[in-house]
């Protein structure tokens, strides 16, 4: 893991209790650190320490920008506000300070073992009959084939791979077009619309929900 903290002292200790739970952890002090640690290193989650939310945000934005790792901020108070903005710019976890490492080991073996089936599974499998084929770009409802565009076929890939998690439209952004379309929402529920209506003409009714201000699932 890469944990990304300004105090060094709090950090070393973290990963001096984390190292015996078999965790390998890397130490740097800053985003721009972080940025230069994941592109000559292979790292499995990323854990960033925040004393702000301003500064959370920024900091899950600027790492959702050139990967897709499991991302876990770690911020100052367990505040709604925090957490629900520290989802809506990709991260994967929040946890309020201050962070105990059995659980901080429990959270991350979680999201790394998600990960790891999420990148070795070709079929993604939704309500009904609905099969999603990653490799070959391909979903079928039972025996028939669904013709989906690049962009609808990645949106239901995403809400599939998340599937029974609440996704923020933003997440869908960000992943989809990266800051392209950052915060156009009504960009996102128009394609969002198109699929579900793909989806209803298929056989396939109410797979995409809408849970109000906060965001879709597939359950």
């Amino acid at each position: 893991m890469l944990v990304v903290d300004r105090d060094e002292v709090a950090s070393a200790r973290l990963a001096a209790e984390l190292r015996p739970l078999q965790h390998i952890v890397s130490v740097v002090g800053s985003l721009t650190s972080a940025v230069e640690g994941l592109t000559r290193r292979d790292v499995d989650v990323l854990v960033l320490f925040t004393d702000s939310g301003a500064v959370a945000l920024e900091g899950a934005q600027s790492i959702r920008s050139i990967t897709d790792i499991p991302l876990i901020v770690v911020g100052p108070d367990a505040s709604a506000e925090n957490r629900v903005g520290a989802f809506d710019q990709g991260a994967e976890d929040y946890i309020a300070r201050p962070v105990f490492p059995a659980e901080l080991d429990r959270r991350i073996r979680v999201l790394v073992r998600r990960d790891r089936i999420r990148r070795r599974s070709d079929q993604l499998a939704g309500p009904g009959q609905l099969l999603l084929h990653v490799r070959s770009h391909e979903v079928y409802i039972g025996e028939e084939r669904l013709a989906l565009t690049p962009k609808e076929f990645a949106i239901l890939q995403f809400l599939l791979e998340y599937r029974g998690e609440v996704v923020a439209p933003d997440q869908i952004s960000l992943s989809i077009w990266g800051y392209e379309t950052y915060g156009s929402r009504n960009y996102v529920e128009a394609h969002i619309s198109r699929l579900r209506g793909k989806l209803t003409e298929a056989g396939i009714t109410g797979a995409i929900k809408t849970v109000r201000g906060v965001g879709y699932v597939i359950r």
